[in-house]
């Protein structure tokens, strides 16, 4: 019996990692990728398959896409497009490099990724998994590059739905809460670094940035953060679910916070949202 094969993008450690062994552990074949060769260790000790991949490399994506075609001679029946970075800072502060690279990373590399992969997934009517998170439908201050990633990343899997599902894909957009992973602790070094550098054009507001931020990093620091490997495990899910949603908010308080978003007017949600950070008791896990 053939096994199902699924690709998950980031691999190198976190979510992805977890996912990968999630579904070889539930007997699919699967394939994840790394940026570095040695990074992809613990996916073989997992019975993962490895592959190299810069999603903002076009020219990494054209051999992953020749990799995976090889790979998957009778079609892939599942992507998951996990790969992610966070560049935090206020919205003002934020450079031009700095937005190209969150925008690089969360949304046009995962477009790079399934232009090469289309084939295989429409052979195998397959399914796209897009990891999004609950920043796309709530911001939180000193997170907007990453909260604007994920919210076109969104509108973009909508599109692609519309446009696949006549070709037998399906489509479905993720959103978790807060994990401890590797992306968690990088945000939270880069914000270090970030207020370390005070870019000029917040000068005039130093003060008022620096408390914000530090309240932003106390909040995240204090909040209860979500198991990945249980994420993995409902990620797996919707691989092998009969249908799925559109949007699937993991369970528990993103599940909560995805119906009060769009029940409630958005500057009560405001007020919620810097009440609790304020207040160092933000939930956005589990």
């Amino acid at each position: 019996m053939i096994s199902r094969r699924m690709v998950v993008t980031g691999c190198s450690s976190g979510f992805g990692l977890e996912v990968a062994r999630v579904a070889a552990a539930r007997g699919w074949a699967v394939l994840g990728t790394v940026r570095k060769l040695e990074d992809g260790e613990a996916l073989r000790s997992f019975g993962c398959e490895v592959a190299l991949l810069d999603l903002c490399d076009e020219a990494s994506t054209e051999a992953f896409g020749e990799v995976v075609r090889a790979w998957a001679e009778d079609g892939l029946d599942c992507l998951v497009n996990n790969a992610g970075t966070s560049y935090p800072g206020p919205t003002i502060a934020l450079t031009r490099e700095d937005l190209r690279a969150q925008f690089e990373v969360n949304t046009i590399g995962h477009m790079r990724v399934m232009r090469q992969l289309m084939s295989p997934l429409v052979e195998a009517k397959g399914r796209v998994l897009f990891i999004s998170s609950v920043s796309a439908f709530l911001p939180t201050p000193m997170l907007g590059a990453y909260a604007a990633s994920k919210r076109a990343l969104e509108a973009l899997a909508e599109a692609f739905c519309l446009e696949t599902t006549p070709l037998g894909l399906s489509t479905c957009v993720i959103e978790p809460g807060s994990y401890r992973t590797q992306i968690w602790d990088t945000s939270v070094q880069r914000g270090d670094a970030y207020r370390g550098e005070r870019p000029a054009v917040e000068q005039p507001f130093v003060e008022y940035f620096a408390e914000l931020g530090e309240v932003t990093k106390r909040a995240a620091l204090n909040q209860p953060m979500g198991r990945p490997a249980k994420l993995a495990a409902f990620v797996v899910d919707q691989a092998e679910a009969r249908s799925v949603p559109m949007y699937a908010p993991s369970p528990g308080p993103p599940r909560t916070m995805r119906f009060v978003r769009w029940l409630m007017p958005v500057r009560w949600l405001h007020k919620q949202v810097m009440k609790q950070l304020r207040s160092g008791r933000w939930r956005g896990a589990e």
